[in-house]
This record gives structure tokens, C-alpha cells and sequence, in this order.
């Protein structure tokens, strides 16, 4: 299984956040989340799970100070198995980093980063609120090359207001100068409870159009491709045999717990959320709360689309039809038909993939095969 834990804290909120996120960060706050967060992860002791993958996400958990990470790891080890290979990931942001922590991490079992860069234009991290600098990013960076990590990904956002197409190659360019194991690309989804959203709506700012943020991601899948990058999912590459496991356990729909607040999990075919708010997290008791077992069909369907994100392997279609004791061809025939006329998959006697045209069409895909 794969363990999840959202740390909902931040030091500044970016203007197109839609996280459950918190930027009144008392010590006294952020000690009490840390205590629940524990007493949430007890309560799964006697399910005596082997954990092979943990992600702290967030918010930014590298505001945690170490002492309470100290205390997560020693809940985690008190009631899970973490096997030996585990990768163990926490997002970091360029700047509200004690650098000295980052031995710590190592010390703790951390061994992945993954740090939210976002561009490597100084003018648009103002824009959008993000409270590090270009400088701070190099600084970070090799801080934690010096202090011994060996697996790093950054992650990178297209589609940004005033972002041009130069900005973005630029910005391609300097991440991969840094030489990350691993990069995740996000297009810019614009929700409306967000400060940029309004800001967008009054005129004050504008997105580049849909045209060329569609050209940004192909620059950007031909530039990672020349440096030898694999894209193995929708948005994420990564050198040779470093794809990130912890996601891949998401894609291929397999167990995976979330602790803490907002944070899903979905573990013997129940998916289930916890509360988006913070005062009502810190007061619960039971943490069985609202587990809704998902229908054979419901579960079938996030399992393909889940399972099509995946660029190199695909869907495995024997693993399918004896996990869900259906014949999937048969079962999903007309709509096969249709993708494959579109040029919009290929399909082999065992095996379904999106084709490179389907990636920018890839949520239309996959309402094909709601039924």
C-alpha cells in the first residue's frame, strides 16, 4: 500500500491554490494537526499493512519543523510495515526550507524530493504569489544535492498569466540545466473560488490562449524527450527506472491511505475523503467516518482511466478481466471501435494505450468508457 499525508500549511497562499490550505501557521496549530494526524495513523494498526511508498504533500510540509516529523515517522514505524525499497517522498518549497533539515530528512528515510519551482521567471512567481525567488531555487537545489539526495523531482506549471512561449522554453530549459531524476508538468486549471480566478474575470490579468499553451507542452515533450526523459504518464517524466512509485500506485488504482485533512484514501475497494475542514479534522474522534465502498462499475471505470494515464504501460487487459471478472473488449467493443477510428488509442490483443494525439484529448477519452 501507498501512505499519504497532507500537511495543510503554508506560508503564503499562491493566488491559483484551490488546496485545503492554511496560512495561520501557530506552532501551536500546526502541534495539535501533528498529534491528530498520529492518532489518525494508529487507528489502522491492526490492518497491519507493508507500506511501499510515503508521500508528504501538502501545503508545504517543509514547514514542519523536524521534531514533528520525528513524531509522524515513529507513529508510521509503530504501526506499519515500510518495506526496505520504499520510496519516501516530501514536497519541499525553495524558500521556508531550514536547509539544515534536509541531513535530518536523510537520517529520517526521506529519499525523494519533490519541489514546487513553478517557472524561473522572477516577474511571474511575483505574479502569482509565490513567495521564493529564482535565487532561492539554485540555493535550495544544491543544498540538497550536497546534502546527499539522489532523487529529485521539480515540478513546473504552464499556462500561466503573461507566461509567453519564451518564458516557458526558458524555463525548460534552466530545470533541465539543474538535472532532476524526474519532472512533473501542470497546465494552469483555473478554479473560481481562487484570487487569480477573479483577477482573470476583472481584466487585471490574462491567460495565454488555449492554442499556445497546447504548443508549451509540446515544446516541452520534445525538449524532455531530446534530453532522454521517459513521458510515462500524462504529466510526468523521468530518467530510466525513476518513475515516481508513490503515483504510480494512484494510477494503476491500488491501495493507497491518506491521512490528515482532505486527504483520500481508497484501500479494499472503499474510497473515502476525509473532512476539507481543519477544526472539524482536529476534533474528530473516529476516524471510520463516511467509507463508501465504491460499485464494481464505479471502481472498473476509475481503474481504466486511472490505468490510461499511464503512457509506457498502459491498461493491461488480462488484469483487468480477472480483476474484475468481466471480458473488457467485449464489454467496452463500440467505444473501442471509435477510439481507434479517432486514432485516439492503440489497442493490442492485451494491451490499451492513449496514442501521443490523445493526450491533449485524454479527459474526452476517458468519458468513453463511462457507460
Amino acid at each position: 500500500s501507498a501512505l499519504y499525508l497532507h500537511i495543510p500549511f503554508c506560508i503564503k497562499r499562491c493566488t491559483y491554490c484551490d488546496f485545503t490550505t492554511h496560512t495561520d501557521n501557530t506552532n501551536s496549530l500546526i502541534e495539535e494537526y501533528v498529534d491528530q494526524l498520529c492518532r489518525e495513523i494508529n487507528s489502522y494498526k491492526k490492518e497491519n499493512l507493508n507500506i511501499s511508498s510515503i508521500f508528504f504533500g501538502g501545503g508545504t510540509p517543509s514547514v514542519l519543523k523536524i521534531e514533528s516529523l520525528e513524531k509522524i515517522f515513529l507513529a508510521i514505524h509503530n504501526n506499519f510495515k515500510i518495506n526496505d525499497s520504499a520510496e519516501i517522498t516530501i514536497e519541499i518549497n525553495p524558500i521556508n526550507l531550514n536547509r539544515t533539515n534536509l541531513k535530518k530528512y536523510l537520517n529520517l528515510g526521506i529519499n525523494r524530493l519533490s519541489m514546487g519551482v513553478q517557472t524561473f521567471n522572477q516577474d511571474l512567481l511575483k505574479l502569482i504569489n509565490r513567495n521564493h525567488s529564482v535565487e532561492d531555487i539554485y540555493r535550495t537545489y544544491n543544498a540538497a544535492r550536497e546534502a546527499g539526495f539522489k532523487n529529485f523531482n521539480l515540478d513546473l506549471m504552464f499556462g500561466l498569466p503573461q507566461q509567453t512561449p519564451e518564458i516557458w522554453e526558458d524555463t525548460i530549459k534552466k530545470a533541465l540545466e539543474l538535472n532532476p531524476e524526474h519532472v512533473s508538468l501542470y497546465g494552469l486549471d483555473l478554479h473560481d473560488n481562487t484570487p487569480l480566478f477573479a483577477e482573470v474575470e476583472a481584466g487585471v490579468t490574462t491567460l495565454p490562449v488555449e492554442e499556445e499553451t497546447i504548443k508549451m507542452f509540446e515544446y516541452a515533450t520534445e525538449y524532455l524527450k531530446s534530453k532522454d526523459f521517459i513521458h510515462y504518464e500524462i504529466s510526468n517524466w523521468s530518467r530510466e527506472g525513476l518513475e515516481a512509485k508513490h503515483n504510480i500506485s494512484y494510477w494503476k488504482n491500488t491501495n493507497y491511505l491518506g491521512v490528515g485533512v482532505s486527504a483520500a484514501s481508497y484501500y479494499n475497494r472503499v474510497r473515502y475523503t476525509n473532512t476539507k475542514n481543519i477544526t472539524d479534522y482536529l476534533a474528530l474522534k473516529d476516524f471510520a467516518n463516511n467509507k463508501k465502498p465504491q460499485t464494481d462499475k464505479e471502481d472498473l471505470e476509475e481503474t481504466v482511466f486511472m490505468n490510461l494515464r499511464l503512457l509506457k504501460i498502459g491498461l493491461d487487459i488480462k488484469q483487468i478481466n480477472s480483476r474484475f471478472n468481466i471480458d473488457f473488449r467485449a464489454y467496452y467493443k463500440n467505444e473501442l471501435e471509435f477510439l481507434k477510428k479517432a486514432e485516439l488509442i492503440h489497442l493490442t490483443e492485451n494491451n490499451l494505450k492513449l496514442t501521443e494525439k490523445a493526450i491533449f484529448l485524454s479527459n474526452e477519452v476517458f468519458e468513453k468508457f463511462i457507460k
